[in-house]
């Protein structure tokens, strides 16, 4: 199994559409259908879940695009640490390895896990670029 751990800030959105009054517009149509070309199961990084539940995270990415909400599958723990270490706990916890994972966020906090990183840019968000090398990772 594959596992792709998403933020949601500067990666589904970019920096000027963070700041609209509904989640439902803070997340841009055409970086959630990219999401589509990525075979993977995806883990929610983003901060967003600290204040959101799972089942209202997928409502957002499916109303935005994503064609198959049941691919979301949890959340990662939050504890405040690196965002790297918050997921290094949900691998433990899943028995899941560095090698069946990409991490997809504009933050680079990732510890260890950095060579696992596609970094996407908060100006611009998720792009076709960044799509080639998550499935490159997968795939390797």
């Amino acid at each position: 199994m594959k596992y792709l751990f998403l933020d949601f800030d500067g990666v589904v959105n970019r920096t000027d559409t963070v700041q609209k009054p509904s989640l439902f517009d803070r997340v841009e149509p055409a970086m959630v259908t990219l999401l589509n070309d990525i075979d993977a199961q995806i883990v929610i990084s983003s901060a967003w879940r600290e204040h959101n539940s799972l089942a209202d995270l997928k409502q957002i990415l499916h109303y935005n695009g994503l064609r198959d909400p049941s691919r979301i599958i949890d959340t990662t723990p939050v504890f405040g640490g690196a965002r790297g270490d918050e997921i290094q706990a949900w691998m433990t916890a899943n028995d899941v390895t560095a090698s069946q994972i990409v991490i997809l966020d504009d933050l680079d906090d990732m510890a260890h896990l950095l060579p696992r990183l596609v970094q996407t840019d908060a100006a611009h968000g998720l792009q076709p670029s960044h799509v080639v090398r998550i499935n490159a990772l997968l795939a390797a």
